[in-house]
């Protein structure tokens, strides 16, 4: 029967070979353990086994498999009723499947060659900050996520069709098995879809634009960047072949290579800092993709005549039909991936490290003031923190979960950033941090003090300015210290000395107040200087030794004010 569809005719006006399918998704769905693809032209049906079947976001669920001799694979991303899919078979050929309604699909043959896959495909990002060259040689086996934008233009967006986020989908699960079956510790979120309604023009000022602010490619990525935060972002281009910036964020890749061809997770290689081979300068000797002459080449290699292009990251530690795939001084791709996977991961942190907890033991009686500060109202929010074990690996989880509890867990996170989550981690002297939201960094202001505290009584004292000297206290005249709350204004409690005699020094009635201060045994107000037991002593001939302590569990609540007064 003849149906009409606009994505229907851009298939075909691409003079793509295509059928019209319909799919019983709810096999794939039901945990079917294979599928048979009726190859028209070989006149044979391939059975592919199922080798993962898993949920991503948005509510897709990814099928995704391969045959035994793992010469065919295919890979299914469900929504609803809409399939998106790529199948790839011994022969080389390449299909993907595009939902064209919710119950009729497309089965697209599509032409994989076009773009040469040796000429340079990358370029340096000279705008790069020197800390994104770096490479971190930890020894974690932690799994990093990492963000990408899926950008297309008018060209490619009959790719993505009416359901841009499954297309992506395909996309993304296909790069995540590239590294996967190289056991590369990177994996990739599809951080959202972005129709760019921009007219394809060449790879070079595609690239160029993307990063280019002041363009309207350059402006809308930016834009959407933001709102998704990506780590990584990809235009899907009609153009074959691909482009990236070595060690930057953009790339260009050819839709039909993308996955066919590997092109995605090649290009994004590059975003990584890896070479093709060992005679280009990279960031390491190591940082090179590998092949043998005749037998195979990987992922970052450029082709060798009559060998197979195989789906893995050079890796000394993996073999292709007995032979190593990698070596361990000059092509190790997965080396430099694992060692610069945060780095990447990192490119648009939402969370700044504000204080990393990472000080070792801390001497007795300490305590946190953590202070958030709201710019705009000029208010504050003070989180004190007592420290009841001062253990390397025991405080630095005491204060995470203390401020994770105290804070708006929108603009404060303590813990460890992993997997896009901030969470406290347990006997760690290192990976514990206070952090601040980036989107909330104009608004409010993070301070975070380590204090120590006095203990009189059985109360803990926190120490709030000195009585100064000054220029000293005439005689008849009197010092007082004024207790009042910070909210009413209203005076708590006051403490007076009256200088009944001689003019005293500025070194002679501080500690005269503080007497007078201390023998009224006052809930509010203790005052002197703290000694190495944490009991608090007045100071006999200072002008500055003694201080004036409120009780740590008030002193957000409470001002201390001194007035100086002559009598007539």
């Amino acid at each position: 029967p003849t149906y009409s569809n606009n994505l229907l005719h851009e298939f075909k006006g691409k003079d793509q070979s295509v059928q019209l399918i319909k799919i019983n998704k709810d096999v794939l769905l039901n945990g079917a353990t294979s599928f048979l693809f009726n190859n028209d032209n070989q006149h044979q049906t391939i059975e592919i086994n199922r080798s993962t079947l898993k949920e991503e976001s948005d509510d897709i669920k990814v099928w995704q498999g391969h045959s035994v001799d793992d010469k065919r694979t295919a890979v299914f991303s469900i929504k609803n009723n809409k399939v998106s899919g790529f199948v790839k078979l011994s022969d080389h050929s390449a299909y993907e499947i595009h939902p064209i309604s919710e119950e009729l699909h497309a089965l697209v043959r599509i032409e994989t060659a076009g773009g040469d896959e040796n000429e340079f495909d990358y370029i340096q990002d000279d705008s790069v900050e020197p800390g994104l060259w770096e490479h971190d040689e930890q020894s974690s086996n932690e799994i990093a996520k990492i963000r990408v934008l899926y950008a297309y233009t008018n060209q490619s967006r009959y790719k993505f069709g009416n359901s841009p986020e499954l297309y992506a989908s395909t996309l993304n699960t296909s790069l995540n098995s590239s590294h996967v079956r190289s056991n590369s510790l990177a994996r990739f979120d599809v951080a959202g879809t972005l129709d760019t309604n921009v007219t394809e023009t060449n790879m070079n000022s595609l690239l160029s634009n993307m990063k280019n602010k002041n363009t309207p490619l350059g402006a809308g990525i930016a834009q959407k960047q933001k709102e998704t935060q990506a780590d990584l972002i990809v235009l899907i281009s009609e153009l074959g072949g691909g482009l990236a910036y070595r060690s930057g964020m953009h790339s260009v890749v050819s839709a039909n290579q993308a996955i066919s061809n590997n092109t995605l997770a090649h290009e994004i290689g590059h975003n990584f800092g890896l070479n093709h081979g060992e005679k280009e300068q990279g960031i390491t000797a190591y940082a090179n993709g590998y092949r043998v002459a005749g037998k195979f080449s990987t992922i970052m290699s450029k082709r060798t005549t009559g060998g197979t292009a195989i789906n893995f990251f050079s890796n000394p530690q993996l073999k292709f039909n007995g032979d190593p795939i990698g070596t361990v001084s000059s092509n190790d791709a997965v080396r430099l991936i694992n060692e610069r996977r945060f780095i990447v991961a990192n490119n648009f942190p939402d969370w700044e490290n504000k204080h990393p907890l990472n000080t070792g033991i801390l001497p007795p009686r300490q305590f946190f003031e953590v202070v958030l500060k709201d710019i705009n109202k000029n208010e504050k929010l003070v989180l004190d923190k007592v420290i009841s074990n001062p253990g390397e690996y025991s405080w630095p989880y005491e204060v995470s979960i203390a401020v994770n509890d105290f804070f708006p867990a929108e603009i404060i996170r303590a813990g460890e950033f992993l997997k896009g989550r901030i969470s406290p981690v347990v006997g760690s002297g290192y990976r514990n941090s206070i952090w601040l939201n980036l989107g909330k960094k104009d608004a409010y202001h993070l301070e975070v003090n380590r204090k120590t505290y006095a203990l009189y009584n059985g109360v803990k004292w926190s120490d709030t300015s000195n009585i100064s000297g000054g220029d000293g206290l005439p005689a008849h005249s009197t010092a007082t210290a004024i207790v009042k709350s910070k909210s009413t204004g209203k005076v708590v409690e006051q403490f007076t000395f009256t200088n009944q005699g001689a003019d005293l020094n500025s070194y002679g009635w501080p500690s005269k107040l503080a007497e007078v201060i201390n023998n009224k045994k006052s809930s509010y107000l203790r005052a002197g200087e703290m000694k190495e037991s944490g009991d608090i002593e007045i100071i006999n001939g200072s002008g500055y030794r003694n201080k004036l302590w409120l009780p740590l569990n008030k002193k957000n609540d409470l001002i201390v004010e001194l007035a100086i007064s002559t009598n007539q």
